[in-house]
């Protein structure tokens, strides 16, 4: 029996949800199911759904988890879903306190008890915009298709920085191949001495990538050995206490100008911006 024959059922459905949360390269499953469920490669789907060649045995743990109700809606401003959490859940706890520029993708699956081929459906998609805690549960808003929300007209702008994000998109350098390992020794308010970092000029690394584990947050200033963050990673300042040191990775930064981008990436076949235009004709100067 199938997904689609037990749906079609009248009575006797025994529905349940599975969610998989993803954080970067972290993957965490729930079932709303009071036992665990355990999901075989033939249950889902999607094929090729997960790149490990043994993503499908899975073990899904039993959690006070509920979702409002699926959006239907082709609009990404109606494909909003809310995921309740007890308050005391220490997975969504994580949330309370910055979590680094990962971002946080849910797909939630349905399934029968009584199908004998446990297959399962995707039913949504979507990424995590917003936190709302309570004195008695937190919920985790979830947007479909989340970065594409503010996508309300064309992505390239006439401007002279390149309007790509080093590393990612259209920017086309490997992240990973431009990772240097370094030793954090100390953290001070907030500021973190690589002695390493001395090997490059002041701001190198300044709109870089730090990376701590799988933890990654941006570079603000670099100085130095001194190293500052957009925020504090969760647990680094806690490790340095008490181990005295940790490894990390830096990757430069980029300011967004051609020669950066050339002297700096050797990537301007990939730049996005256009340094050469002109200045607007419509601010009251004289063009003449």
């Amino acid at each position: 029996m199938s997904y689609a024959a037990v749906q079609a059922m009248l009575t006797g459905k025994k529905p349940y949800w599975l969610y998989a949360f993803r954080q970067g390269l972290n993957e965490t499953y729930f079932t709303s199911s009071a036992d665990e469920v355990i999901t075989e490669p033939d249950a889902f789907d999607t094929v090729n759904a997960f790149a490990a060649p043994d993503a499908f045995s899975r073990v899904w743990a039993p959690s006070a988890i509920s979702h409002g109700k699926i959006p239907f809606s082709t609009d990404p401003g109606k494909s909003a879903l809310s995921i309740k959490f007890a308050n005391s859940d220490a997975f969504v706890r994580q949330f309370l306190t910055p979590t680094g520029i990962n971002s946080t993708v849910v797909t939630i699956y349905r399934g029968h008890r009584n199908d004998v081929d446990q297959e399962l459906v995707v039913k949504y998609r979507g990424e995590l915009m917003q936190i709302k805690p309570s004195d008695t549960k937190i919920v985790l808003e979830f947007g479909a298709d989340g970065p594409m929300l503010d996508s309300k007209a064309l992505v390239q702008v006439m401007q002279r920085p390149c309007g790509h994000a080093v590393y990612f998109g259209g920017c086309r350098l490997v992240l990973n191949d431009w990772y240097v390992d370094m030793t954090v020794t100390a953290i001070t308010e907030g500021v973190l001495t690589i002695p390493l970092a001395t090997g490059q000029a002041d701001t190198w690394y300044r709109a870089g990538i730090l990376r701590w584990g799988e933890f990654m947050e941006m570079i603000t200033v670099h100085t130095g050995d001194k190293i500052t963050l957009t925020r504090d990673i969760p647990g680094l300042a806690e490790f340095i206490s008490a181990n005295g040191t940790a490894s990390v990775k830096l990757a430069p930064g980029c300011d967004l100008t051609l020669n950066t981008c050339a002297v700096k990436f050797q990537n301007n076949l990939n730049y996005a911006g256009f340094p050469w235009m002109l200045d607007t004709p419509f601010d009251g100067r004289s063009i003449v």
